[in-house]
C-alpha cells in the first residue's frame, strides 16, 4: 500500500477533475499547486471534524489555567494546540461523565468548567498523512475535487460537479458505519452522533458542512 502524503493525495483529487499534476505541493508554484495549498488543510480539518475518526482520536489530562472565569464557572482548561473537536469528558475514576452545556462550555481556546480536574477524549488535527484510514482519504479527495473543480476548470454547477457529490454523498454514511463498528464501543460512545443521525434521516443533506 502506497504510504498517503498530501501532494499524492491532491494529485488524486486533481485527477478527478483533469487537472494537471503536481510534483511536490510545497514548492511548486503553478495554479494547480496555489489551489490545493488553500483548500487542502480545510478540507482536510473540516472532514476530521464532521465525523469521530478512530484513527484521529486521542486522550489528554488537561492542566488549570492559573486565570479563573471571571464568572460562571470555577476554572479555564486550555485545549491542546491539536484539538479540532470534544468527544466526551472524563472524571477521575475514568468514567464518563454526563456533562452539558450547564456542566462545561468551550469557550475562546478553553474548556470552562466547575471540575477541577479535566480529562478529555477529542478529536485530533492528524497532519501526517500516512496516519489517515482510506476511507478518510477518499472522502478527502473526493472533498477536494469539489474545492477545486470552480477556481480550475469553471465546472462548478455542472455533471462533473454532480457526479463528485453523488460519490460523496453515497460513500460518507457507508464510511462512518464502518468506522463506528470497527471502534466496539460501548454506552454512549457506541451511540450515533447528531450529524450521523441527521446524514442517515435525511441523504445527506448536510454534506455542504464539510466546507465550511
Amino acid at each position: 500500500m502506497a504510504i498517503e502524503n498530501p501532494t499524492r493525495i491532491c494529485n488524486q483529487a486533481l485527477a478527478r477533475i483533469g487537472a494537471g499534476r503536481l510534483d511536490n505541493l510545497e514548492t511548486d508554484e503553478t495554479p494547480e499547486s496555489i489551489q490545493c495549498n488553500i483548500h487542502y488543510e480545510a478540507a482536510r480539518d473540516a472532514l476530521l471534524r464532521n465525523h469521530m475518526w478512530a484513527f484521529a482520536a486521542d486522550r489528554e489530562a488537561l492542566a488549570q489555567s492559573a486565570t479563573a472565569p471571571d464568572f460562571g464557572f470555577s476554572y479555564a482548561y486550555p485545549l491542546p494546540s491539536d484539538f479540532i473537536k470534544l468527544r466526551a469528558i472524563y472524571g477521575d475514576g475514568g468514567t464518563r461523565r454526563n456533562t452539558s452545556v450547564y456542566s462545561h462550555k468551550l469557550e475562546a481556546g478553553s474548556i470552562l468548567s466547575d471540575d477541577s480536574s479535566m480529562k478529555i477524549l477529542y478529536t485530533a488535527q492528524i497532519s501526517d498523512a500516512s496516519k489517515f484510514d482510506p476511507s478518510f482519504v477518499e472522502c478527502l479527495v473526493l472533498n477536494l475535487a469539489l474545492r477545486l473543480l470552480p477556481p480550475l476548470t469553471n465546472h462548478a454547477g455542472t455533471p462533473a460537479a454532480t457526479q463528485l457529490w453523488n460519490e460523496l454523498r453515497t460513500m460518507m454514511p457507508k464510511v462512518w458505519a464502518m468506522d463506528r463498528d470497527e471502534q466496539e464501543l460501548l454506552g454512549r460512545d457506541d451511540q450515533a452522533t447528531w450529524l450521523d443521525a441527521r446524514w442517515y434521516g435525511n441523504s445527506g443533506r448536510l454534506l455542504h458542512k464539510l466546507g465550511s
